[in-house]
């Protein structure tokens, strides 16, 4: 029997809450380089960390990325995504 031990406690409840973002370009063009996949993984990883989220699995090619991540059920959820995707959207990479 394997036993998680991710689980995220906050006062009396304890959680495993998980949420799977996959972010596309326009078109599914292929624009993302290994550079700025390197980058989008740093702004989210600081991101995230101010929201108390845990990235479990984060990985992407050359037209979308993948971020799985922990959170707790206090996280206005809606507003934190609208913003991730804001984020994304508007990001500009020097790294071509």
């Amino acid at each position: 029997m394997i036993v998680k031990k991710d689980f995220v406690a906050r006062g009396r409840s304890v959680t495993d809450l998980k949420a799977h973002l996959v972010l596309t370009t326009k078109y599914r063009r292929k624009v993302f380089t290994c550079r700025m996949i390197e980058r989008l993984h740093e702004v989210f990883e600081d991101l995230l960390d101010k929201w108390d989220c845990k990235i479990v699995e984060f990985n992407g090619e050359e037209d979308h990325v993948h971020l799985l991540f922990q959170y707790h059920p206090e996280i206005q959820w809606r507003s934190n995504y609208l913003y991730l995707e804001k984020i994304h959207r508007e990001s500009r990479f020097p790294y071509r």
